[in-house]
């Protein structure tokens, strides 16, 4: 386990992004007193991935033909 320092150090993303990523869930983390510590082996292919465009989030659906119909009047 290691902060988001640590996590910085190993990853170069800033700590701050770090920490807002995971305040907001997308990246897994565990809380000891006002700490965040992550395990790398499990948040460094998160973010390889993130970093190469994949998601883990829902993309919103398309509309049927491509594009909306209102949108190219």
């Amino acid at each position: 386990m290691v902060t988001a320092l640590g996590l910085e150090r190993q990853t170069g993303a800033p700590a701050g992004w770090l920490l807002d990523e995971a305040a907001a869930g997308r990246i897994p983390y565990l809380r000891a007193g006002n700490r965040y510590l992550f395990d790398l082996s499990v948040v460094e292919p998160l973010l390889r991935s993130r970093a190469a465009g994949e998601t883990t989030e829902p993309r919103p659906a398309r509309k049927e033909g491509g594009h909306d119909a209102a949108a190219s009047r």
